[in-house]
């Protein structure tokens, strides 16, 4: 069903999501230089305001509200 479909894809959106935090983890503990920890801080607000989109995406798709979450992404 797309029910199931749904939960699948969002299944697999939290597995990718624990991985990329697992990396950056470990990338957090090599970074030696303040040129690459301002790198890394802009990275990590750009990547916090890609989540928050996709968390407003995929709760528009659970209501039903498939067009106002394609709107969203533009």
């Amino acid at each position: 069903t797309e029910h199931r479909a749904m939960q699948r894809i969002e299944d697999e959106l939290k597995q990718k999501a624990d991985g990329i935090a697992g990396a950056r983890r470990a990338y957090e503990r090599t970074i030696t230089s303040a040129e690459e920890r301002a790198l890394y801080e802009t990275f990590a607000r750009h990547w916090a305001d890609y989540v928050r989109e996709t968390d407003i995406v995929l709760d528009l798709s659970r209501k039903g509200r498939t067009e106002d979450a394609q709107d969203h992404l533009t």
